[in-house]
């Protein structure tokens, strides 16, 4: 892939996760960062911050959710806890990492949180970063 369209791309995510999140896919976040950073990126659905498993499950079903996105850090701690989370919830509620895997292929460009990716989309979109 070249360097061109990596703003491309990270534009066509963006767009699929909030098109997701308004046909009612949750996402689940690390912190309340996070959480704003998609707000201000336009994603206008539910948005659950990880705390416990207990608790993310309580939310998942008063949602009556089928699907989640998963989009936590792609650092260390991140990746342990997708793994986690989505070996948790198999079998209960499907789990979409897809998006998250999208991005761990940019942490070449500094991004290792979903907070620092979707503060400075705008900047990678118009390749003023790159």
């Amino acid at each position: 892939m070249l360097l061109i369209d990596v703003g491309e791309e990270l534009q066509i995510i963006v767009e699929r996760i909030i098109q997701e999140s308004l046909n009612g896919v949750p996402i689940i976040v690390e912190g309340k960062r996070d959480l704003e950073a998609l707000r201000n990126i336009g994603v206008k659905g539910e948005i659950i911050i990880f705390k416990s498993l207990r608790e993310l499950v309580d939310k998942l079903r008063i949602l009556n959710a089928k699907r989640v996105i998963l989009l936590m850090d792609m650092d260390r701690e991140g990746e342990d806890k997708t793994r986690y989370i989505k070996k948790f919830l198999e079998g209960i509620i499907e789990v979409d990492t897809a998006y998250w895997l999208k991005l761990y292929r940019y942490r070449y460009l500094g991004f290792t949180t979903i907070e620092s990716f979707f503060k400075n989309i705008d900047k990678m979109v118009r390749k003023e970063w790159l």
